[in-house]
C-alpha cells in the first residue's frame, strides 16, 4: 500500500490551532471535489473525520480509509427504499452494518440507513472541529440536541459559509444539500455571497443606512436601492425550499429593482409551489416583457405546463427556451424529446436526442437524453439500441428511474426475463413523479395481479 506524506488533520489543528476561513474555504473545496469524484462512481465514504484527511507538504488534501466506503448498488437502494421510517428518512427492515464515529456519524447512519449525504454531514462535522479547535462533545447544542450552536467559537468564519457548513448538518438527509454540485454551485457563489456579507457588516454600510433617509434624492438612490435588492434576493434564495418566506421577499427585492429578471422568474417558482397560479403567471409576463429571449423563464414555464399536462403549452416554452439559448437548454431539448416520446412521436423523440447529444458534455443532460433515444428506439422495437441508450443513461445517473423503467420492458422484449425482474425491482420501489412511470407501474402490477 503506498504511503501518503503528511500528517492528518487531528494533528494539523493540535500543532496550528483552528484554521481561518481562506484555509478552510480551500480545504472544503478540495474535500467536496473529492467527493464528487467518489460519489459520481456509485461509491460513498462513510466515515469522514479529522483523522482519515491527510495534508499533505504541497498543502493538498488526501482522503484516506475507504475500508468502510459503501457502493450504491440497486440491493443496497432496495433496503434502504424498503426499511420504512419516519420523517428523518430512517427506518428498519434491512440489516446493513453500521459504520459509527462518535459525534460525526449521522443519526440515519447510525440506524444502518446511510446515504451519501451523510458524507456531508460528518463533513460538516469536520470542519466545525477544525475552524473552532474544540471537541464537538464540548459544543453546546440546541434545545433538541439535533444542531452545533458553535458559530460563536469561530468568529472569523462569515455568515455565507456557516450557513452552508449548518446545512451539510441538518439533522435528516433530505434537509442536506443532496448533491454534491449543489454544493459546488454554492461554492461557486461563496466569494460575491462573503464580499456582499462584509459590506453588509461593515461600519460604514450601516452608517449608510442610517443617514440614507436625508440622502433619498441625491444620485446614489438607485445605487442604495440595487444593494436593497440584492440582500433581499440573497434571503430569498437561502429559503428556496420555504416558497412563503422565499415569494416574501423576492417581492421585496423587485421592489427595489423593478427590472430584476431573475427576481421574477424565481418569484413565479415560489408562487408555483405556492400553488399561486395568477402570482406566477403574473411574475413571468413580466420577466419576459423585460427580457423576451430569458430562456431559463421559458424553461422553467415549461416545466410547469409539462407537470400539468399542458403538453402543447410545454412544447411551445421548451423551442422558445432553445431558440434562445445559445445551445445552453440541452435539458428543454431532452424534456422536449421525451413529449415527443408520450405523443408516441418516436423518430422526432430520437431526433431531437441525437441533436442535444451532439451539443452537451452535461453528464446530467447527456443521462436525461440518452433516456429518450433509448426510450424512442425501443418503441421502434429497435431492442440492442434501446438497451445501449438505456445503459448509458443509468451509467451517467444512477437516480434515472425512467430508465430503469425502460430498461425492464426492454429485457422483457429481449426475453432476458432475469435481468428484466431486477430492473422492475428499482423501477417499482425507487422514488419518481413522473407520469410515465406511474403509468408503467401500474401496467406490470396489473399484469402480476392477472397472472396470479
Amino acid at each position: 500500500m503506498q504511503k501518503i506524506e503528511g500528517e492528518n488533520l487531528r494533528e494539523w489543528v493540535k500543532s496550528y490551532g483552528r484554521i481561518s476561513q481562506s484555509l478552510a474555504i480551500d480545504w472544503f473545496h478540495q474535500l467536496i471535489d473529492i467527493l464528487d469524484l467518489i460519489h459520481r462512481s456509485g461509491f460513498f465514504h462513510r466515515d469522514i473525520k479529522p483523522e482519515n484527511i491527510i495534508h499533505q507538504p504541497d498543502g493538498k488534501l488526501v482522503l484516506v480509509d475507504f475500508g468502510a466506503a459503501q457502493r450504491i448498488t440497486r440491493t443496497y437502494l432496495t433496503k434502504i427504499s424498503t426499511s420504512g421510517g419516519t420523517s428523518t428518512g430512517l427506518g428498519s427492515g434491512h440489516e446493513i452494518t453500521s459504520i459509527v464515529t462518535p459525534l460525526f456519524t449521522p443519526l440515519e447512519q447510525i440506524e444502518g440507513q446511510a446515504v451519501p449525504q451523510s458524507d456531508f454531514y460528518a463533513l460538516g462535522r469536520t470542519f466545525v472541529n477544525l475552524v473552532t479547535n474544540i471537541s464537538l462533545i464540548d459544543i453546546p447544542k440546541n434545545e433538541d440536541r439535533s444542531r452545533l450552536i458553535w458559530r460563536k467559537y469561530a468568529p472569523q468564519i462569515d455568515k455565507p459559509f456557516a450557513d452552508l457548513l449548518d446545512d451539510m448538518m441538518s439533522p435528516a438527509p433530505g434537509q442536506r444539500p443532496q448533491s454534491t454540485k449543489i454544493i459546488l454551485q454554492r461554492l461557486e457563489r461563496l466569494p460575491l455571497k462573503l464580499k456582499f456579507n462584509r459590506v453588509v457588516r461593515s461600519k460604514i454600510f450601516l452608517l449608510s443606512l442610517a443617514i440614507f433617509g436625508l440622502i433619498v434624492s441625491i444620485s446614489c438612490f438607485e445605487g442604495i436601492k440595487l444593494v436593497i435588492s440584492n440582500y433581499y434576493f440573497n434571503i430569498a434564495s437561502r429559503h428556496r425550499n420555504e416558497p412563503k418566506i422565499a415569494r416574501e421577499n423576492y417581492e421585496l427585492a423587485i421592489k427595489f429593482n423593478p427590472k430584476d429578471v431573475d427576481a421574477y422568474n424565481n418569484l413565479a417558482l415560489a408562487c408555483q409551489l405556492l400553488a399561486d397560479t395568477k402570482c406566477m403567471n403574473e411574475s413571468y409576463e413580466r420577466a419576459f416583457k423585460l427580457k423576451p429571449d430569458n430562456w431559463v423563464s421559458h424553461y422553467n414555464l415549461g416545466n410547469f405546463y409539462d407537470d400539468q399536462g399542458k403538453y402543447e403549452q410545454a412544447e411551445q416554452q421548451y423551442k422558445l427556451a432553445i431558440q434562445y439559448s445559445n445551445n445552453q437548454a440541452m435539458n428543454a431539448l431532452s424534456n422536449l424529446a421525451r413529449l415527443k416520446n408520450r405523443q408516441e412521436k418516436y423518430p422526432q423523440a430520437a431526433e431531437l436526442a441525437i441533436q442535444g447529444l451532439s451539443r452537451t458534455q452535461n453528464r446530467e443532460w447527456q443521462a436525461g437524453l440518452y433516456k429518450n433515444l433509448g426510450w424512442a428506439r425501443f418503441k421502434q422495437q429497435r431492442y440492442a439500441e434501446a438497451e445501449e441508450y438505456l445503459q448509458k443513461s443509468v451509467k451517467l445517473d444512477s437516480q434515472r428511474v425512467d430508465a430503469y423503467c425502460l430498461l425492464a420492458q426492454t429485457y422483457e422484449a429481449l426475453r432476458n426475463l432475469s435481468k428484466a425482474e431486477i430492473y422492475w425491482e428499482v423501477c417499482l420501489v425507487a422514488n419518481s413523479g413522473l407520469p410515465e412511470v406511474q403509468e408503467w407501474r401500474q401496467q406490470v402490477l396489473q399484469r402480476i395481479f392477472k397472472e396470479n
